[in-house]
């Protein structure tokens, strides 16, 4: 039978490493929850918060997707 996610969490950042870090800390319990997709949204940050997406991204069981161009708040969340 195939596994039907419950829950996505998404967590759209830009520039937010320091926060990136906090908020990995506290999904920490979600990580194994095969009925949850969190999936990370880069708003084509410069400060380290994509290759910080990319080491962590096996740990955590993240969805990671990196824009190309920075298109703003709404633009990241589509």
């Amino acid at each position: 039978m195939a596994n039907t996610l419950k829950l996505t969490i998404s967590i759209p950042t830009f520039n937010r490493l320091e926060l990136l870090k906090k908020t990995l800390q506290s999904i920490e319990p979600l990580k194994n929850n095969s009925d949850i997709e969190l999936l990370v949204t880069d708003n084509n940050s410069d400060d380290g918060t994509w290759e910080r997406l990319c080491r962590k991204k096996d740990d955590y069981g993240l969805c990671i997707k990196r824009n190309i161009m920075n298109l703003g708040i709404e633009g990241n969340i589509r």
